[in-house]
């Protein structure tokens, strides 16, 4: 999986900044967080790359939720991220290449 420098979340452009959280004070133990009105994720850049592929993937939940105004606790974003981090894992281009038509 690649890190992009920005992502399209529904119509709208967030930067993807990679920053050294662990140095923030009051940081609560977060690999990333969404500066909302700047639309920018931030990402710890401390960790190994699955983590901050994850942890982008977790941020990207956040977002669309807070623009659908669906009401999703940190566990539900935790349980959804991990299972589909994992499917994109386990299925590596996924969503490159043709379409395959099924008769």
């Amino acid at each position: 999986m690649r890190i992009p420098k920005t992502v399209r979340i529904l119509g709208r452009t967030y930067e993807v900044e990679h920053i050294n959280i662990e140095k923030e004070k009051d940081n609560d133990g977060h690999r990333g967080y969404v500066n909302y009105p700047n639309q920018r994720i931030i990402i710890d850049n401390s960790g190994h790359r699955e983590r901050q592929e994850s942890t982008l993937l977790h941020e990207i939940i956040h977002v669309i939720a807070t623009i659908q105004s669906v009401d999703l606790k940190e566990k539900d974003v935790e349980l959804i991220e991990a299972g589909l981090y994992q499917v994109i894992k386990d299925n590596p281009g996924i969503f490159e290449g043709d379409i395959i038509r099924y008769v």
